[in-house]
């Protein structure tokens, strides 16, 4: 028996798309892709950023971006995207089913 305060974690699952969704070849409107192309941006900034020493850390990016750490680490992500995503995303090849 586990003792009181120990609580299991649940199990996750894995959620198939809906049928129909994987299919959709329609472009991302392109105010998405503008924001999307944008961010990555700004992720490869930031991280060059830090990388280069030029900023000491993703604190002091968020200071200076009125924004949360995380949302700065969020940012930082995308800047290891696939090149063949960032590649689709300029160019305006990402479809529908990609980001949902």
């Amino acid at each position: 028996m586990d003792p009181p305060w120990f609580q299991s974690r649940s199990k996750r699952e894995v959620l198939e798309p809906a049928a129909g969704i994987i299919d959709d070849e329609r472009p991302i409107r392109s105010e998405v892709r503008s924001g999307l192309v944008r961010a990555i941006a700004l992720g490869r900034l930031c991280l060059q950023q830090v990388s280069s020493g030029k900023v000491k850390d993703s604190d002091e990016i968020a200071a200076r971006e009125d924004r949360i750490k995380r949302s700065v680490h969020m940012t930082i992500s995308l800047a290891f995207l696939a090149p063949v995503i960032v590649e689709a995303a300029v160019e305006g090849a990402l479809s529908v089913a990609l980001i949902h």
